[in-house]
């Protein structure tokens, strides 16, 4: 006797082995939970080791790409959301989360320092931005995490993402952190 799907009981976790029903050209078929695109978004952290408290990155009143060498690297996906100072897209419309955390400062307390992304080939990424001020003052540390959400057009996926600051005045940045998550995989 077949059951409604109200019935039956609820799983208390899944593997991705399980099976779902599905309807395909008019057919019912099964499919495995683990084989549906976007079962899997994958996340990385990428740690700069280069740049610390003790030997910061000086940058002057110019646009510079973030430093971050992933010295150190966390992830649970076999594909890299970042290298080579670009972020990375696996494919055309993917949408990612980062989230860039960072210690800094301005020589001057009236400064500031635009975050932004860039992608070089006239979409227009840096839209994705945010300015940073310094309310501690100057020459003074501060501790920031911003978060941003893209998407990778064609690009993107074969170029990378430039993470870039443009600062008011000259300054420093060390401990940089990229935590990158992917919401929607195609």
């Amino acid at each position: 006797m077949s059951k409604r799907i109200s019935e039956l009981p609820l799983a208390s976790s899944i593997t991705g082995t399980e099976v779902l029903p599905i309807v395909q050209g008019g057919v019912t078929k099964k499919i495995a939970i683990n084989t549906i695109s976007g079962a899997n978004f994958g996340w990385g952290r990428y740690d700069d080791t280069q740049y610390t408290a003790g030997s910061p990155y000086t940058f002057t009143s110019a646009p510079f790409t973030v430093p971050n060498n992933a010295g150190n690297i966390i992830d649970n996906t076999d594909f890299t959301f970042y290298s080579s100072n670009e972020l990375r897209a696996e494919n055309i419309d993917d949408v990612y989360i980062i989230t860039i955390a960072f210690k800094a400062q301005i020589s001057n307390g009236n400064g500031y320092m635009d975050l932004y992304l860039e992608s070089g080939n006239g979409t227009p990424y840096d839209r994705v931005r945010d300015t940073i001020t310094f309310p501690k003052g100057a020459n003074q540390d501060h501790t920031f995490a911003k978060t941003f959400q893209f998407y990778a057009d064609e690009f993107v996926v074969a170029n990378g993402l430039s993470v870039k600051m443009d600062a008011s005045h000259n300054g420093h940045i060390h401990d940089v952190i990229y935590f990158i998550q992917r919401t929607l995989k195609y």
